[in-house]
């Protein structure tokens, strides 16, 4: 990859975790398992034998080891001479065995690379092993003079550190030892690891409950680091087991640290998961002009905390990053905040660069840039090519500015938001789910009012059909019916001759859609290499043959119709002739009535019976109209219940996430889900129908238990006297209720939802006696603090902070906020702006960039970043943080030290 990053990814970029092998033997070992036909006298073979051992080691994946042969020195330089220039941190030393116990002892006891064999081989005389006397004639190691704890402390002063070898097995300090000797090693707090063969869970009963600080006799102030290691006797042997070191000083010191902070930075093999965790970073930015002008930092995969004194442009990363991704805060008093940054500080024309690495569906990596004031531009890695992507469509970013969270703890929709955040698209399916029922209920809603339309305006006209027919029973009376019996006859034929037209024509409208709908031909091209070629040329011949045959029946429907139409036209010409006659026997016949019959028109009789027969068709319609209703009503009615089942189902499995959510946050935060809770939005439906229901009379209704919309819609339904007892209101408000709720107002009452209501409560109290309070009654302290519990919580994306700890009490830092970040980053990208000492120092900060500032420029102090493993990043931190001293102090108790 070749970009304006290459450069910045070989950077120092804090504690990360290192494959480690600490016990290692030479070949100096008379067990060693050496190459068949070496020349031992020739004085090379050493130094090739040397980089041969560096090799395997690489070949095994460590990158950090323990040169610890038995009471020698001799391999160590040749080996870290092999070493120099090859990416592996090799720690010389020696395992001696102490004069504790009946057998004594394995120790292991290792330093930095430039202690030099020379001072290392004295150290072994100074326990009591001179030159010459160090072995048995058998070459079985002679054991010290000195007892562990006197070794342990030696160790020490000369900027060592000690390990209990094979703790559980032979000379191992649980096997080996007991009684008070045992006790007394294993609890000093000088002794900060020890060596198990495999995972805990394998440990014996006693050695289980010692190493996990469960035995009363062998409480140490922090339990002691587990390792596992090959101690190799050959090459082959090297790296056959091993422990992950976090660290970012490669030193005696940053392995001090990490056994002394082993829950964050130690984890042997089986603890590191076969899939590690997928989220999206931010692998590094880098500044172009401005107040940050050439500042670049490869950031960690986990905590990063960006410290400085007032003035350094911590903010103004955290503002530019924000500015990068385009996300403006919801809160106008920090967009305005976050605005004047930018203009008076990034100002225009500077440039931020941030290479992103998504995690979704795959790690890929983009280029994000943006120049102030230009709009953001995304380009691909590897060519370098400007896409159309925006950066949200890559990759989400949670961000707070300063004094944010306080600003949004005053918004309660803010805070039901963060708990969608963990539901996630988990509840995605049954949301589909219920918007197709909401589309079917609206189809129904429709159809219904349509039904009833048609029903109210025929039941209007068919009211009319009994003075109708009483009305042609008078014109029988006087004897004019049989003289038109000829025309009546007429006019029932030319209504189905309308008839005929009209489905003929319907047939034509209906064909023409279909003909211009269909569309089943598909093209499979061998230019896709699709593996499975041709059973899809077979599927493609399918559907053409299957179009074909639509395309032939839609010209035979088409060919019947022109066929039918035109002898249909010759049909209705013929009849027309006929009707004609007919008319003019009809003129006759009426002429010869209105002789004897005056005041009487015969036409009327025939226009009657015409309109008794429209009508009674229109009855019959009327009545199937009225069938389609409940059916339709049926539907409408499974639908709802669906509907409401459904939203049960969603509510359920909110619960059951947040109830996991409930056990991560366990002594700290609880969340509790009330179904159905917040009536509002029913309250105010039903005060629009301005019913005239009192207050009361509403409150009766929505406290009525386990109330629910369905429930209620179907009382209205039954009626007033119904509804007034189910819900012991007043009789005339339940008149009122239900004369309001009818049709489109009943049927849109049937789709209001009442919302489930989220109640967060902090514990003010212990774990063991938790005394929880609602968010909503807790000081602004508490309420931030609560917020922060949750925003710190599970996501697959970046989340960039300035200052959290401004509004937030300093004992829930150190007790919950710091516990969280622990438990959380190596599952989530943490960039922080912090003048607080407990968040980088307690929280174990991965890497920490500390700024200062000189002549309008923001610089990163002395060049370095890193963890607090190395001590001169300790004496930055203490030196520019707020309570640093105080927070390396509460370290120091919590470990023991």
């Amino acid at each position: 990859m070749s970009s304006i990053f290459d450069e910045i990814l070989n950077k120092q970029n804090g504690a990360v975790f290192y494959r480690a092998d600490l016990h290692i033997h030479t070949p100096f070992w008379h067990h060693f398992k050496k190459p068949t036909g070496i020349n031992t006298n020739d004085a090379e073979w050493k130094k090739q034998y040397a980089l041969e051992f560096v090799n395997k080691a690489i070949e095994k994946k460590l990158a950090i080891i323990g040169i610890t042969e038995h009471n020698d020195v001799t391999w160590a330089d040749l080996i870290i001479n092999a070493a120099k220039g090859k990416p592996i941190k090799v720690f010389p030393g020696f395992e001696i065995t102490t004069m504790s116990g009946s057998d004594g002892i394995h120790l292991l006891c290792l330093f930095n690379d430039d202690i030099g064999s020379e001072k290392l081989d004295g150290l072994i005389s100074q326990f009591g092993l001179l030159p010459g006397n160090r072995f048995f004639p058998d070459n079985t190691p002679k054991a010290a003079e000195k007892d562990a704890n006197s070794i342990i402390e030696e160790v020490k002063k000369n900027n060592g550190i000690c390990i209990a070898a094979h703790m559980s097995s032979s000379n191992g300090l649980l096997a080996k030892t007991e009684g008070q000797i045992r006790i007394n090693i294993f609890t000093n707090q000088e002794l900060l690891a020890g060596e198990i063969p495999a995972e805990k869970n394998k440990l014996g009963k006693f050695e289980s409950e010692a190493v996990l600080n469960k035995l009363d006799l062998y409480k140490r102030k922090f339990p002691i680091a587990c390792l596992n290691s090959s101690d190799a006797k050959s090459l082959d042997e090297i790296g056959s087991k091993y422990t992950y070191i976090k660290m970012s000083s490669l030193t005696i010191e940053g392995l001090r640290e990490a056994f002394l902070d082993w829950e964050s930075r130690i984890r042997l093999s089986n603890e590191i998961p076969v899939q590690a965790p997928r989220y999206s970073k931010i692998i590094a930015a880098k500044w172009e002009g401005g107040f940050l002008n050439g500042i670049d930092i490869r950031f960690n995969d986990n905590l990063n905390c960006v410290i400085g004194g007032k003035g350094t442009g911590k903010s103004t990363i955290i503002e530019t990053i924000r500015y990068a991704f385009d996300v403006k805060s919801t809160v106008d008093k920090i967009e305005e905040q976050n605005d004047d940054v930018l203009k008076n500080v990034f100002k225009s024309g500077s440039k931020i660069s941030l290479l992103l690495e998504t995690h979704e569906p795959s790690p890929r990596r983009y280029l994000l840039e943006r120049t102030y004031p230009e709009s953001p531009v995304v380009k691909d890695i590897e060519s370098g090519e400007k896409t159309e992507l925006r950066p949200k469509d890559i990759m989400g970013l949670e961000v707070y500015s300063q004094k944010e969270i306080y600003e949004i703890s005053k918004d309660r929709a803010f805070q039901l938001k963060l708990l969608d955040r963990f539901i996630g698209n988990q509840t995605d399916g049954d949301k589909e789910n219920i918007k197709q029922i909401k589309i079917s209920l609206s189809k129904t809603k429709d159809d219904i009012k349509a039904l009833l339309k048609l029903i109210q305006s025929d039941e209007e006209e068919i009211a009319l059909l009994p003075s109708i027919e009483e009305k042609i029973k008078a014109y029988k009376t006087i004897g004019i019916n049989d003289k038109l019996n000829e025309k009546r006859l007429y006019s029932k034929e030319e209504y189905i001759l309308k008839q005929s037209s009209d489905k003929l024509n319907a047939l034509k409208r209906i064909a023409g859609q279909f003909k211009n709908s269909i569309d089943l031909k598909i093209e499979i091209s061998d230019d896709d290499k699709l593996p499975n070629y041709q059973l899809l040329k077979e599927l493609e011949s399918l559907l053409n043959s299957l179009q074909g045959a639509v395309d032939t029946n839609i010209a035979n429907i088409a060919e019947a119709y022109d066929k039918t139409i035109a002898s249909y036209n010759a049909l209705n010409e013929k009849w027309n002739e006929l009707n004609h006659k007919q008319n003019e026997r009809y003129g006759e016949t009426l002429r010869e009535l209105q002789k004897t019959i005056k005041d009487v028109d015969p036409n009327e009789l025939i226009k009657l019976e015409q309109r008794v027969g429209a009508l009674r068709d229109k009855k019959k319609n009327c009545d199937k109209n009225k069938e389609k209703l409940v059916i339709v009503g049926k539907k409408r009615n499974d639908l709802l219940a669906d509907l409401q089942d459904k939203r049960g189902q969603v509510f359920r499995k909110s619960n059951e996430i947040i109830n996991a959510i409930n056990d991560k946050l366990a002594g700290t935060l609880q969340i509790i889900l009330k179904y159905q809770e917040d009536k509002s939005e029913f309250v105010r439906y039903i005060r629009q129908l301005k019913s005239g229901a009192r207050e009361e009379q509403i409150t009766k209704i929505t406290s009525s238990v386990g109330f629910n919309i369905l429930e209620f819609t179907n009382t209205v339904k039954s009626g007033p006297d119904a509804l007034s007892k189910k819900y012991d209101i007043q009789p005339a408000t339940a008149q009122s209720i239900c004369k309001s709720l009818i049709n489109d107002a009943m049927m849109e009452m049937e789709l209001l939802e009442i919302p489930t209501v989220a109640f967060i409560e902090l514990n003010l109290g212990t774990k063991e006696n938790p005394i929880y309070r609602n968010i909503d009654n807790l000081s602004v302290g508490q309420k931030c603090t609560a917020l922060l519990m949750l925003i710190l919580l599970e996501n697959p994306y970046p989340l960039v902070i300035d200052q959290p700890e401004d509004d937030l009490d300093n004992a829930f830092i150190v007790n919950d906020i710091v516990n969280r970040l622990r438990n959380e980053k190596e599952r989530r990208q943490f960039i922080v702006v912090t003048h607080n000492a407990n968040l980088p120092v307690l929280g174990d900060a991965e890497l920490i960039v500390p700024l200062e500032a000189s002549q309008n420029q923001a610089n990163i102090k002395d060049g370095v970043v890193g963890s607090i493993d190395d001590n001169e990043m300790k004496e930055i931190v203490k030196n520019t943080l707020e309570g640093g001293n105080a927070a390396f102090e509460i370290r120091k108790q919590k470990y023991g030290i």
